[in-house]
């Protein structure tokens, strides 16, 4: 996969997560946790070329920090927050994971649980089919009216 990489961002450590000469990864350790922030896709403007580009690939600052995660943290789980999340949009087949789909290759043998809110079902199934999540589901809060000003109410 090295190659793949290189061939769309060039020897690595590239420009994105990095100094110049080293691949950055973002986040926090706590003790036995580490919170990190998930590299952004790449492609800023056209993100869905990912998903649907068979020559893309994330570039080396996205890999470094699944590397970084399953490798050197040497995590137990991975717990994804928020909706929209990048792994899951990677390039690969849309069903049947293998090792040549970045979804497979990047989560590894870390348990993947995504927490997602229960009216965005799409993008929980294609987390499910592409990077093996566990969904947490949660009820979003309820709406109410909020009125209008003064003067806009006349």
């Amino acid at each position: 996969m090295p190659t793949a990489l290189e061939e769309n961002w060039g020897k690595p450590p590239g420009n994105l997560n990095s100094d110049g000469e080293n691949l950055l990864v973002y986040g926090k350790q706590y003790g036995n946790v580490f919170i990190g922030v998930q590299p952004t896709f790449g492609y800023e403007g056209d993100p869905m070329r990912l998903l649907f580009s068979k020559s893309a690939s994330p570039h080396h600052g996205f890999a470094a920090y699944f590397s970084f995660v399953e490798t050197i943290f040497k995590a137990d789980a991975v717990l994804h927050f928020g909706t929209h999340g990048s792994l899951e949009f990677m390039p690969g087949k849309q069903v049947g994971m293998s090792g040549v789909c970045y979804p497979d290759s990047l989560i590894g043998t870390i348990p993947n649980v995504c927490y997602y809110a229960a009216n965005n079902p799409s993008e929980a199934t294609i987390a499910k089919r592409r990077s093996y999540a566990n969904t947490i589901s949660y009820l979003t809060p309820p709406a109410e009216n909020a009125g209008l000003y003064k003067g806009l109410k006349q």
